[in-house]
């Protein structure tokens, strides 16, 4: 046999190749076997295959290998499959890589894995996918990842499964990824974790997630993170969502958000909440509010505070309210603000309370401003004190209205002071009362005016005392009129003084007639001036009396004329000397009459003259006497007609008539 040559080799048929002994195929050379065809080769016994040397075997060309191992002819171990080439492997069919044992699948190099095309990868059973190297499962392609079928993948041995390429992993369909084991899942390296696309995350099992340690979480991109299902992050717990990075954090979406149990939501660190987009805050429910620690609180962006739903709000617990910083407190919105309860809003410190803006005061229900005590009141500024509600400061208790700061009080607009009602007013300090502003005086009722105590009053300054409206001066009892201060009462106008009851004019006594102006002397009606005591009448300065009108002096009584000093008798005007009553001048004492003066005395009607007393007449002295009794000179008129017809009275000369 050794000394045919190839050719003839080559030419044997079927039938003689079947019929060679196993001596003679022994005795075939190395330069002879790889001429045999291999239709004929598969002619040979596995006895005659077992006769060749391992250098016979290797002089084999890798379709008489292959086909020797399809016909199974040629034992496994026997079968130097690694000796094949890339191209020889590749061209591989199914049926000839379906017949490969596990030994021989071990045998194949790197390279020769990677020379298997994908039909031949899809036909691998378990038991051959499973005897894969570490080395060969790094080996395959994108291509023939893809080509496994999902109990393929599971096959996979738990120690080579990460060998697999990031772009193998990547290319793994979504049926694949859930074909994964929990084992094989904890296998997979950061890197695998990171290359695995959206969609595969999308549809990992919740024993795939929790089978996910935190290295492996905390390399997923945020796009993986977005990806997350709600389901998967609850079988995530609350170590998974604690390996999530702020970035990680801020990718997952608000469905997910919104069903964070509340053991993540604790769970959750300062860092996590700060990076929570406001979408995530907004989508954020009252249970889970209610369950975040007040450091997370603290560390909640003022655009997440504004975020908050209205119900979330209202859903924080006192000590999260205590924990809110000024800046989240001015963040609050109205609506969110206007929602929140009494014991809330008692739980603001006087520190919070001073960040609440105008607005947000302005919002303020009537029961929130009551919770608020007395320290709250104080710790708002002025300018959100001027914006509180007329139902808001209506609803202010005395002891919050006592609290409030002299510059709160200055700062009070006319409609919040016309809202206050007569305890409110009785309870302002008086340094308050004397901050109001003119026009808060006048936007106080009388009710509210005539409420003002002692205190109050003398507190009031000149220029408030002028702004009162005349109805609320008359309103004024006659203890606020007594209360009054020398300055205060030189402050009355005219229209005020027109106002005063008889029993407030009583009430000014001595200092009071004494410190009113000479306008505010000429103002009092008759029926004031009747009800003066001696002692205000006797008060009046010489300028006040030079002003009486003769209605004010006609209306003194006798007892009241007696009281005028002899000073202010001799300033009072002819007029109102010819205004006395022949009773009042009968009262005059000496030494009034003593002060009267010429022209006085001249202008005193003779049937005044003629009542005086002896002694009145003796004080006189003779040369006024005489020009009392002197003749009146009254005028008269001289009226002439003119022949040419004009009106008599456009030409009428007055002149006096003889003595």
């Amino acid at each position: 046999m050794a000394a045919l040559s190839t050719k003839q080799i080559a030419a044997l048929g079927t039938g003689q190749m079947g019929a060679l002994t196993t001596e003679q195929v022994a005795a075939l050379t190395t330069a002879q076997l790889p001429a045999i065809e291999t239709r004929d080769i598969v002619r040979l016994n596995s006895d005659q295959v077992a006769a060749w040397t391992t250098a016979q075997l290797m002089s084999l060309t890798s379709a008489q290998l292959l086909a020797l191992n399809a016909a199974g002819t040629i034992s496994s171990t026997a079968l130097p499959i690694n000796i094949l080439g890339t191209a020889a492997i590749a061209a591989m069919g199914t049926t000839q890589v379906a017949s490969l044992n596990s030994d021989q699948i071990a045998l194949l190099s790197s390279a020769q894995i990677a020379a298997l095309s994908t039909a031949a990868i899809a036909v691998l059973n378990s038991d051959q996918i499973a005897a894969l190297t570490t080395l060969q499962v790094g080996a395959l392609r994108t291509a023939q990842v893809g080509a496994l079928s999902a109990d393929q993948v599971g096959a996979i041995d738990t120690a080579d499964i990460a060998a697999l390429t990031t772009a193998g992993i990547a290319a793994m369909r979504s049926d694949q990824i859930q074909a994964l084991t929990s084992s094989q899942i904890r296998a997979l390296t950061t890197q695998q974790i990171a290359g695995m696309e959206t969609r595969d995350i999308a549809v990992l099992t919740s024993d795939q997630v929790v089978a996910l340690h935190t290295s492996q979480l905390s390399k997923l991109t945020t796009a993986q993170v977005g990806a997350i299902q709600s389901a998967q992050m609850q079988a995530l717990g609350t170590q998974g969502l604690a390996a999530l990075g702020t970035s990680a954090i801020a990718a997952l979406t608000t469905a997910v958000i919104s069903t964070l149990n509340s053991d993540q939501i604790v769970a959750l660190t300062s860092a996590q909440l700060s990076a929570f987009k406001t979408g995530q805050v907004a989508a954020l429910g009252t249970s889970q509010i209610a369950a975040l620690q007040t450091d997370d609180i603290v560390g909640l962006s003022t655009a997440a505070i504004v975020a908050l739903r209205t119900d979330a709000v209202n859903a924080l617990n006192t000590d999260q309210i205590q924990a809110l910083t000024g800046a989240q407190v001015k963040a609050l919105e109205t609506r969110d603000l206007a929602v929140l309860g009494t014991d809330a809003i008692s739980a603001l410190s006087s520190h919070q309370l001073g960040f609440l803006t105008t607005g947000q005061v302005a919002s303020l229900q009537t029961q929130q401003v009551l919770a608020l005590g007395t320290g709250g009141i104080q710790a708002l500024t002025t300018a959100a004190v001027s914006k509180l509600s007329t139902d808001a400061v209506r609803a202010l208790d005395t002891d919050q209205v006592q609290a409030l700061t002299t510059a709160q009080v200055a700062a009070l607009a006319t409609r919040q002071v016309a809202a206050l009602g007569t305890g409110q007013v009785a309870a302002l300090q008086p340094e308050d009362v004397a901050m109001l502003t003119t026009g808060a005086i006048v936007a106080l009722g009388s009710d509210a005016i005539n409420a003002l105590s002692t205190d109050q009053i003398q507190a009031l300054t000149t220029s408030q005392i002028k702004a009162i409206e005349t109805r609320d001066i008359a309103a004024l009892g006659t203890h606020a009129i007594q209360a009054m201060g020398t300055g205060q009462f030189g402050s009355l106008t005219t229209g005020q003084i027109s106002a005063l009851s008889t029993a407030s004019v009583l009430a000014l006594g001595t200092a009071g007639i004494a410190a009113l102006s000479t306008a505010a002397i000429a103002a009092l009606g008759t029926s004031a001036i009747a009800v003066l005591g001696s002692d205000q009448i006797d008060a009046l300065t010489t300028t006040q009396a030079s002003v009486l009108k003769t209605s004010q002096v006609n209306a003194l009584t006798t007892d009241q004329l007696v009281a005028l000093s002899t000073q202010n008798i001799a300033v009072l005007s002819t007029a109102a000397i010819v205004a006395l009553g022949t009773a009042a001048v009968a009262a005059l004492t000496t030494d009034q009459i003593t002060a009267l003066g010429t022209k006085q005395v001249a202008a005193m009607e003779t049937r005044d003259v003629a009542v005086l007393s002896t002694d009145a007449i003796a004080a006189l002295g003779t040369p006024r006497y005489v020009r009392s009794q002197q003749p009146k000179r009254r005028p008269s008129t001289l009226q002439i007609s003119w022949p040419w017809g004009l009106p008599v009275s456009a030409h009428s000369v007055r002149r006096p008539l003889p003595a």
